[in-house]
This record gives C-alpha cells, sequence and structure tokens, in this order.
C-alpha cells in the first residue's frame, strides 16, 4: 500500500525538508516497507511514532520533521 509520492501508506513525510519521516503504525520484524523508491526490510519491530532516517545523518546534524527542527543527532544515524 502507497501514498501519493510511492511510499509506504505507514510512512509520514509533510515536507521535503524533512530528513526523517515517521511511522504512523506499528511495523513487525521482517515487514518490508517502501522508501524514496527502496524497499527496506524491518530488522526490529517499530512502534507508531519511530523515526525512521532517510538518508545518512552525522552526529551533530539538525534533525527536520514535519519541515521544523526538533533536535541534533547525538551520534552518527
Amino acid at each position: 500500500m502507497a501514498n501519493d509520492n510511492g511510499d509506504d501508506a505507514r510512512i509520514l513525510r509533510l515536507s521535503e525538508q524533512d530528513n526523517v519521516v515517521v511511522l504512523i503504525q506499528s511495523v513487525p520484524a521482517g515487514e518490508r516497507l517502501r522508501l524514496d523508491g527502496q524497499e527496506l526490510v524491518m530488522a526490529a519491530g517499530l512502534d507508531l511514532g519511530h523515526k525512521l532516517a532517510l538518508r545518512a545523518v552525522p552526529a551533530g546534524e539538525t534533525i527536520v520533521k514535519y519541515g521544523a527542527p526538533i533536535g541534533s543527532a547525538t551520534a552518527d544515524i
């Protein structure tokens, strides 16, 4: 199941500036998600509200969610 941009419908991204997306539904281990044209297999179960990085995020970089800064990465993600 995909949303308008082709991402899995269980993923929410409100702004093109975001470097993380948010799960709007829990996802069990082994589940496949489609994100930015790639299929990801979840190594562990993830709960509603869990954030997924859209790319590598180095320590110290600002995390942007819903088009707004929400903090900084404390370690490489």
